[in-house]
């Protein structure tokens, strides 16, 4: 370290862990992720803080501590980027914590107030980077606690897209996988099976370059549900293998 440690060493060795997750190194991306965390405590990190946070609870820390455990990291991210005038951060970091309570079984009428509270933020501080997923989750968690009704013939509709043949750039898709998660869990969760399949494929489409656990998990387990609930229904073998081909990948996240 040229300069001495500080907050944007903990960044590179961030950078390295995310190059140990992309060529399958878990242990590396694990050190890295660990170092980052101390880095960052031990120089008192502020502006790149919330970044190191961010990055590492999404693509590291998952793959060694309870989802549970990781929300009060995020939560300190949003302190320390708000502190420092890094908003969009900041929410980012909030958004990502909400997403981790729901993923962890927290009360769905907690959830709801906390999503309604990010949306307002997000429209007063104009962070419009975040509104299309900060609208994704705020739809799911009303449509479950039974604030609002699913529209399912938009749902539907949005099942049956073609997205290759769609000329989607980075925001675009970006937005995508939030919407595409939140409507398979709902289509799941409300047994609309042959909906949930269309918008599976949707949003294997559109997150397959996506390594953050928290779509990969989602991905393998919902899909695993879609041909479960498919097999049940139809008795057809495909559906039968892509199931347990999911489960397979599923164990071995």
């Amino acid at each position: 370290f040229e300069c001495g440690i500080s907050e944007h060493s903990a960044m590179a060795i961030t950078g390295f862990g995310m190059m140990g997750l992309a060529t399958g190194d878990f242990e590396l991306a694990i050190r890295c992720g660990d170092l980052a965390h101390r880095i960052v405590r031990k120089t008192n990190g502020t502006a790149a803080a919330g970044w190191i946070t961010l990055i590492t609870s999404m693509y590291i820390d998952p793959y060694t501590m309870p989802f549970a455990d990781i929300i009060p990291r995020l939560r300190t991210g949003y302190v320390v980027s708000m502190e420092a005038g890094e908003f969009e951060v900041g929410f980012i970091n909030w958004q990502t914590s909400n997403v981790f309570a729901f993923v962890a079984g927290y009360e769905l009428k907690s959830l709801l107030k906390a999503a309604e509270i990010t949306h307002e933020q997000y429209r007063m501080y104009r962070v419009e980077s975040m509104i299309g997923t900060s609208q994704a989750f705020l739809t799911l968690f009303r449509v479950l606690s039974g604030a609002e009704p699913p529209d399912w013939d938009k749902l539907e509709e949005q099942s049956r897209r073609n997205l290759n043949k769609e000329k989607l750039d980075g925001s675009e898709t970006y937005e995508l996988i939030p919407y595409f998660q939140t409507t398979l869990i709902l289509a799941v969760y409300m047994r609309r099976h042959h909906i949930a399949q269309g918008l599976l494929k949707c949003f294997n489409l559109v997150s397959s370059e996506d390594t953050s656990l928290l779509t990969i998990a989602p991905r393998e387990f919902f899909g695993g549900l879609v041909y479960a609930n498919l097999y049940r229904e139809t008795g057809k073998k495909k559906h039968l293998r892509k199931m347990q081909k999911l489960h397979k990948q599923l164990r071995t996240v």
